[in-house]
């Protein structure tokens, strides 16, 4: 039978289980299953709070990864699987190398082979080191990246990875109240993002930008939704001087599934898959850009600038000069002050989704991975090149602790 063993770390000092990615993974197995038997691994010292709804997941505690007790553990896994002869099983890691490096050899490399899923974030550091593995990225920015050192090996792009959210009334009574039932109100902006070091720079975009935006009281209640994961980071956002009504919301039962939210905004300002996920409710999105003179801007997601975006993950690393390339630029401001103007932006948003970014749009591209990776026979020199790569830079930084 068809099998993809999916495999990745969940440590409360790297990621804690709740990152986009594993978002994305949850979705990536809904449209596998019905032609794969699927199974899906955590390990480290926090279980999923994402993954646990499927009914083929399990999380494996484990310590730190080079510890010879975490490779037993992860040895196990193996076993745990029961494989028969006929199953035609991939093996799946999500990250980078020094997760796709203890699963290769703690598997044992005669076990099948073993590919990686690139997380959207920025472009890897050394990407050389992944010549002769296959790969499966999601956005185009990574794909030219391995193309050009490697474009011989399995290599496919398959940027949706993303559902629609699910309408809960429930959820939107507890986290925005004020936003239900008006007839007359202000327009309504959603910020989803976590509250980490990790996503400092790219809010210090966002919230420079939404001070720009001056007096707009009885124009713009905003509201920004985001697990706290840095206490440092939270003081720094409110020291914004934003002038309009603006709360930022931390609770654990509001976070979860935060992307919920959005069925009741008018505006969204995120990242990544959030962005994609407020496009699918035909919401008006920006994304945070550094302007030519280094000034931030919120530039809202266009059906000329959508690639360009795409490229770039919807993320802060887009360039400006490439969306000037790409037709009108439309800013925060054009929009709040000619709302009407603009709204159909959100109707275009839904079309770029639907037949562009949409989980189901990536259906082929994983049937083809699956069948190019099974076929395909890593360098064993290059993966003993990786092993040593890894123990290098593991041991030159360690796991460092999340700042706080």
């Amino acid at each position: 039978m068809k099998t993809i063993v999916f495999l990745m770390s969940s440590y409360s000092t790297l990621n804690t289980g709740v990152g986009g990615h594993y978002r994305s993974l949850k979705e990536i197995v809904s449209i596998l299953q019905p032609d794969f038997r699927v199974r899906v691994f955590t390990y480290g010292n926090v279980p999923s709070p994402v993954l646990k709804t499927l009914d083929c997941y399990r999380h494996v505690e484990a310590g730190h990864l080079l510890s010879p007790a975490t490779w037993r553990t992860l040895r196990s896994i193996r076993h745990e699987l029961d494989l028969g002869p006929a199953d035609e099983v991939l093996y799946v890691s999500v990250g980078d190398l020094t997760t796709y490096v203890p699963i290769l050899f703690c598997l044992g490399l005669g076990s099948g082979p073993v590919a990686l899923v690139k997380p959207g974030g920025p472009v890897f550091n050394h990407s050389y080191m992944f010549n002769g593995l296959p790969l499966m990225v999601f956005h185009r920015q990574d794909y030219s990246r391995f193309a050009g050192y490697d474009s011989k090996r399995p290599l496919m792009l398959a940027p949706g990875r993303v559902s629609p959210p699910s309408h809960d009334p429930d959820y939107l009574n507890m986290a925005v109240p004020q936003w239900l039932d008006k007839q007359e109100q202000p327009l309504r902006l959603l910020t989803i993002c976590r509250v980490a070091e990790e996503k400092s720079v790219s809010m210090s975009v966002m919230y420079g930008a939404l001070e720009k935006l001056g007096n707009q009281h009885g124009k713009l209640q905003s509201v920004h939704i985001g697990i706290e994961q840095s206490r440092n980071v939270l003081n720094r956002l409110n020291q914004y001087q934003l002038q309009f009504d603006h709360r930022i919301l931390v609770d654990e039962a509001i976070v979860d599934t935060a992307a919920r939210a959005a069925h009741a905004c008018d505006l969204f300002v995120g990242l990544g898959r959030c962005v994609m996920e407020a496009m699918a409710l035909g919401k008006i999105a920006f994304v945070p850009v550094n302007d030519h003179d280094g000034a931030p801007r919120l530039v809202a997601v266009t059906s000329d600038n959508w690639r360009v975006f795409q490229n770039h993950n919807f993320t802060d690393r887009t360039p400006m000069a490439e969306l000037e390339a790409a037709g009108e630029r439309v800013f925060i401001e054009d929009v709040v002050g000619e709302y009407e103007r603009w709204r159909h932006l959100g109707t275009d948003g839904e079309e770029i989704f639907s037949n562009h970014l949409s989980i189901e749009t990536s259906t082929s591209a994983w049937r083809e991975f699956y069948e190019r990776a099974r076929n395909f026979r890593a360098s064993r020199y290059q993966d003993v090149m990786r092993l040593f790569y890894v123990l290098a830079v593991t041991l030159k930084r360690q796991v460092r602790p999340i700042k706080r």
